[in-house]
């Protein structure tokens, strides 16, 4: 019978010439790659448990004055939370009106005892530390803030994250923006409460890594 000639060497000799055209070619590859699929998703720090969580933020110990910027964030916390469907969150009107009703005393009441109060299971707490904004030129405001970050479980009281007896300090590089009016020291500590909450919520869902965490520096 007459078979065939089955001479390898051409095709040989192009699987070796693909190799070395393609090999290059991979970071390219994955660019296009990059485009088409968008890079690989940054997972949370933590995933709490889908319980009723309250979102609770003070500035307790620090400048009285910043407790209307800490409810300000403890609202855009819990908006960014839900449009990424991490938790059940208690309605920040529930604390608000539980606030009022309570008066001077609420300022006795631990974190747990507030969450029990409004039926929650574990309180995202964020103590607002620092807001500032000052001016470094004639034409350059000046903003900063910082806050520490924890859950508490409130059946136990116990830190459910990070550590039992610690937390996680968030702060933004300082922010400069030049002076246009009245509105601009407003607009830097909008914009810095803005970056705040945003570094909060994307602590406990999985994200685009376009956004850099500031934290812990």
């Amino acid at each position: 019978m007459k078979t065939k000639s089955t001479n390898r060497m051409p095709f040989i000799c192009g699987l070796m010439l693909l190799g070395l055209l393609v090999v290059p070619g991979c970071s390219a590859v994955g660019a296009i790659g990059h485009k088409v699929f968008g890079a690989p998703k940054a997972p949370a720090d933590y995933e709490p448990k889908q319980e009723a969580m309250l979102v609770l933020a003070d500035a307790y110990g620090s400048n009285s004055d910043l407790q209307p910027y800490a409810d300000q964030i403890a609202q855009l916390v819990v908006m960014k939370l839900n449009q990424n469907q991490v938790v059940p969150l208690i309605d920040q009107n529930s604390l608000i009106k539980f606030r009022s009703e309570k008066g001077v005393r609420y300022n006795d009441l631990k974190i747990p005892e507030i969450g029990s109060a409004l039926n929650a299971r574990q309180v995202l707490y964020i103590h607002l530390k620092d807001l500032s904004t000052s001016d470094v030129a004639s034409d350059v405001v000046k903003a900063s803030i910082k806050a520490d970050v924890r859950i508490v479980s409130v059946a136990t009281g116990q830190t459910l994250w990070p550590d039992i007896g610690s937390t996680h300090e968030l702060k933004s590089p300082t922010h400069l923006v030049r002076k246009e009016g009245a509105q601009t020291a407003p607009q830097a500590r909008g914009e810095m409460m803005d970056q705040l909450a945003e570094q909060v919520a994307r602590l406990f869902y999985s994200h685009a890594p376009d956004f850099q965490d500031k934290g812990a520096e």
